[in-house]
């Protein structure tokens, strides 16, 4: 779980739980939008964020983390209209 109190977006944890994990390069492949995996905050911006992270869900929409030397940061690109793989290419 992820606590981000500083992220100026209206979100406040995300769980990577079912996501999948390639050790050797460091990287997390996370289905954006998926069920159970990001909070929202509960204001009219937070609902209008959720929305469209659910459509972007149905378009394939994914982040990457990519993780540094010592797993303590990541960048997180979003992809959208991927192929929904389940894993790391």
């Amino acid at each position: 779980v992820f606590w981000m109190s500083t992220n100026a977006a209206p979100e406040l944890l995300a769980s990577l739980d079912g996501s999948y994990w390639d050790e050797d390069r460091r990287m997390l492949n996370l289905d954006a939008g998926a069920t159970y995996n990001w909070t929202y905050s509960a204001n009219s911006v937070g609902w209008m964020y959720w929305l469209c992270l659910r459509v972007s869900y149905f378009f394939c929409a994914e982040m990457k983390l990519h993780f540094n030397e010592d797993v303590t940061e990541a960048s997180m690109p979003l992809y959208i209209c991927g192929c929904c793989p389940d894993s790391c290419p």
